[in-house]
Order: structure tokens, then C-alpha cells, then sequence
């Protein structure tokens, strides 16, 4: 394609595009002659779809600007300007950044439109541009076109804004994000007076958030990154019957089997994501054993840690995820990435090995990073801690299903030279999964598993194995026992080697 240019008398505007061909500069000026287009003959439609573009989220440095960064565009032209003002949505988003004059002028110019309004409360003033507690009350308080509302700041200063909105709302999301340790905020009864359609809702805090019963009958998309109570949580899902999504975050308070009642499990029949992500396995097997969701449901729990102190605890959790993995039908891949510094794990259930992570009826992941390097190192209280990955082959075996693994992958970084791990490891990694039929590595993974094979006495650990993919940069070589003979690639050789080795099909002369 060439290009499109509208002409505005003096200025002009052009959008060029790239060109898949070349053209003479006839062709052009013929095509530039005939295309030639006046702003006026442009449908408003499309001029609003163009300043809608314009709008997208900006980049952390335009948002420092107390003004609209797209405001430009409301000055190119009168015509310009009258479709930008008539345009309410192009108004409807208002940011913490705009000062109070462009935010009154925002409510005022997206009028019918419902509006998006995300903002810092503070009852200090840290900038005299900002907008301040008093501001933002006089701004919230009788608007009654809320599409989303997401207010950051001290626990005081949010529930005083919150206070002052007792207009009904049809208020879509709620995302609260609230800096308070000692007290939990507890929000108004007569919240947009008593009654509003919220469907996502967020809450995150030092403490945890009160919210009125009503406020959690429509949700259906409920984040939670608090430190909150296991039987504060259990209540508040109690009383979400169309949830479909949920996700607990980075919830540090130890939770125990005595903190809540094994009373009838809370019905979840709509649940079909289910998230945890912390630091132990304690918060995703406790909600478990509580709430009654369909089988089918996706159930995901991801650990980021920078050491594992206390194993024996970690180990306790894991048997609890048997029987979701089982009647998942099993792990069915497993990929293992990092060194014991840093580095992921993770898992994942499905009907063969082609399944995709976020998928999966059942997927764990366990992240780590500033772990010590070798294999046990004593902290200052005299306790033992290191890596996760000095464990995985120990909870392979806690967590029976992972032994139905059809798929390992052994990514780059394992062998790093700083970060060497033990013959033995490899070995007692690969023995608990006698299934796995493809194995996928990176080239240090290659190298490692050739030295840990001739240093541990020649073991055969995956009698299964029919295929060994190895990938190097941005190309790939398939191994299988039907390589062509006579085939001179590194790889696809090395590749051929290392399936008879792990497998036990050699003579002993490698």
C-alpha cells in the first residue's frame, strides 16, 4: 500500500503504512492526486474510531501530564474539535494524573457516557495538581454513570470517599487497593446506595477488606490480595453464587486446619478458574477442602519462594492434590527450568502431552530465585534451608498422578557452570517418572545429562522414551529411533545417543 493523507487547507495529517511493493513516482503522484481527501468528507464515525485510537492506555512517562496527552486533537481543526466534545466516550476515562479542572471538565464532557474513574485519594496534598480528598468527594459524589472505580490509598481516606457515594450506580468493576496493617476497612452498608450490578471485584491490602453481603451477589471475577483470614474469606465467598472466577494472591497469613469449620462444603457452581499464588501449598488445600466446584473447573497454584526451610511442611499439603490430579487424569507434561538459584517448575494436567498450561484442569508451578547454590546451607538461626529444586523428585512422588507424565522438558540453564548440579540429582529426578515418552532439552541440558550419565554408573531411568527433541536457538531437531542412518548433525545425533543411554538400549562404548 502507499499512503492516505487528509488535507485540512494549511496543515495536514498522514498515516503511512508499509509498502509490500515499489512504485514510480507517476504512479504516485497520480494516486496522491485522486486520493487526496479533504477532513470534511471523512464520516464522523470515523474520525471518532481514529480519536478513540488516540485514547489508548499511555506510556508511564506521558502519565505524569496533568492534561490528556491526546488533547491535540481537539485543536487541529473546529470540525475536529466539534466531534472530539461530542464524542463523550473519548472523556469517559479519567486517571489519576488529571488535575482537578480537567477531571470536572471530563465528567461534564462524557455526559450520557458511562465513565471509568481510577484515582489516588490522599488528604494530603502531595502535588498541587493532584487532586485532593475533598476534590475527589465533590467529584464522586453525585455521579451516577460509574462504569469502574479503582481508588488507591490510606485505609481513612478511601472509606471517606467511599462514604460519599450513596447514588445508584451501574457500576460494572470495584478494584480497591488499600494501605492499612493494624485494621481491617470496613466498607458502608449504603454503598451507591444499597444496590449496585458489580461484576468484577478487587480488593487488596495489608489487612482485608468488610464488604455488605449485596455488594457480592452479581460477581463473577473476584481478586483477592490481602492478608486476610480463612474464615473471613470462606464468608465472603460464601455469599458470591454467580462467581466464575477467582484468585487469592500473595497472602502471607498462616492459615491452619482449625482456623474454619469442615461443615457442608460452600457451593461454587459456576467456578471455572480457580487461583491461588503465594508462598505454600497451605491456602490452595485449605479453600479446596471447603468449597464444592465442578470437576472441570480449572484449578491452577502457582508458589514463588527464595527457599524451602521447611520442607516437612511444604510435604504435608502436596498429598491433599492427589486425587484433583487423578481424576484429571494425571500430570501429562512437566517442565523444569533454572538452576538452584533461580528457576521454575511446573505441571500441568491433560488428555495428552499436546495440553496448554492455563488450560489445564489442574496446573502447578513453583518459582524460585536467590536460592543458595548447593545442595544444604545453614541460616543464621542454625535452621537448614535451599533450593526447591534439590526437591522436585521427592514431590514427583508425594504428588502420585505426576508419575503419569508423558512430557519432560529441561530447559536452559540447568547446567550453568556457577550452578552445577549433582550426577545424582538428574537421576533421582528422572526415576520417579518411568512414563515419559518425549523428552525436550536445551543444549546445556544435553551436556549435563552426558556427564551425570557416565558419573553415575550408566542407569537406564525412562525405559518409555520414544522420542528426544533438542532444541538450540531458534531451531529445532527431532531425535526418534527412525533417524535416518548416516546422519552427520551434532544434534540430531547426540539427540539419537542420549535416547538409547537413558532408555538402557546401548553397549557401554559411549
Amino acid at each position: 500500500m502507499a499512503s492516505i493523507e487528509v488535507s485540512l487547507g494549511q496543515p495536514s495529517f498522514s498515516c503511512f503504512f508499509s509498502s509490500s511493493s515499489v512504485v514510480d513516482r507517476h504512479s504516485t503522484a497520480t494516486y496522491y492526486k485522486t486520493s487526496l481527501t479533504t477532513v470534511h468528507d471523512l464520516p464522523v464515525e470515523v474520525l471518532q474510531k481514529v480519536f478513540t485510537y488516540c485514547t489508548e492506555p499511555c506510556t508511564p512517562a506521558e502519565s505524569y501530564f496533568i492534561y490528556p496527552v491526546w488533547i491535540a486533537i481537539a485543536h487541529v481543526c473546529s470540525h475536529w474539535r466539534s466531534v472530539a466534545l461530542n464524542h463523550h466516550s473519548l472523556w469517559a476515562s479519567i486517571t489519576p494524573n488529571l488535575s482537578t479542572d480537567w477531571s470536572k471538565a471530563f465528567v461534564t464532557r462524557s455526559e450520557p457516557a458511562l465513565m471509568d474513574v481510577d484515582l489516588f485519594v490522599s488528604n494530603a496534598r502531595f502535588d498541587r495538581n493532584w487532586l485532593s480528598l475533598e476534590d475527589i468527594i465533590d467529584l464522586l459524589a453525585n455521579c451516577t454513570r460509574l462504569r469502574s472505580l479503582q481508588l488507591v490509598g490510606q485505609r481513612q481516606d478511601v472509606c471517606a470517599a467511599l462514604g460519599k457515594l450513596k447514588e445508584t450506580t451501574p457500576i460494572n468493576e470495584l478494584s480497591l487497593s488499600v494501605w492499612e496493617r493494624d485494621h481491617p476497612t470496613v466498607l458502608p452498608d449504603d454503598l451507591f446506595g444499597g444496590e449496585a450490578p458489580v461484576r468484577h471485584l478487587r480488593f487488596t491490602s495489608d489487612s482485608f477488606v468488610v464488604a455488605p453481603r449485596w455488594l457480592f451477589r452479581g460477581v463473577t471475577h473476584f481478586t483477592s490480595t490481602e492478608e486476610v483470614p480463612l474464615i473471613h474469606l470462606l464468608n465472603t465467598l460464601r455469599h458470591m453464587p454467580a462467581l466464575t472466577h477467582f484468585t487469592l494472591r500473595s497472602c502471607m497469613m498462616q492459615w491452619n486446619d482449625h482456623d474454619a469449620p469442615r461443615g457442608p462444603l460452600i457451593e461454587m457452581p459456576h467456578l471455572t478458574d480457580f487461583v491461588v499464588e503465594g508462598s505454600s501449598p497451605s491456602h490452595f488445600a485449605l479453600l479446596i477442602q471447603r468449597l464444592a466446584m465442578p470437576r472441570i473447573a480449572r484449578k491452577r497454584l502457582e508458589l514463588c519462594t527464595s527457599v524451602v526451610s521447611g520442607w516437612d511442611h511444604w510435604a504435608s499439603w502436596f498429598p491433599i492434590l492427589s486425587s484433583i490430579i487423578e481424576a484429571a487424569g494425571g500430570m501429562q507434561q512437566i517442565c523444569v527450568s533454572g538452576a538452584p538459584r533461580e528457576g521454575s517448575f511446573s505441571a500441568w494436567t491433560g488428555g495428552d502431552a499436546t495440553g496448554v498450561y492455563e488450560e489445564a484442569e489442574f496446573a502447578l508451578k513453583v518459582i524460585w530465585e536467590g536460592c543458595p547454590a548447593t545442595l544444604q546451607q545453614q541460616g543464621a538461626s542454625g535452621a537448614y534451608f535451599n533450593s526447591p529444586i534439590f526437591h522436585l523428585g521427592a514431590l514427583w512422588e508425594l504428588v502420585e498422578g505426576a508419575m503419569r507424565a508423558r512430557k519432560l522438558v529441561l530447559k536452559g540453564g540447568l547446567a550453568a557452570r556457577s550452578q552445577q548440579l549433582p550426577a545424582s540429582w538428574w537421576w533421582r529426578l528422572l526415576e520417579t517418572l518411568p512414563v515419559v515418552e518425549e523428552l525436550e532439552l536445551h543444549p546445556d541440558s544435553v551436556e549435563a545429562l552426558f556427564s551425570a550419565w557416565r558419573e553415575s554408573d550408566a542407569p537406564a531411568v525412562l525405559p518409555a522414551l520414544r522420542r528426544v527433541h533438542i532444541a538450540q536457538a531458534e531451531s529445532t531437531v527431532f531425535c526418534t529411533p527412525a533417524i535416518t542412518e548416516g546422519s552427520s548433525a551434532c544434534l540430531e545425533n547426540a539427540g539419537e545417543v542420549l535416547m538409547k543411554l537413558l532408555r538402557g538400549d546401548h553397549d557401554n562404548d559411549y
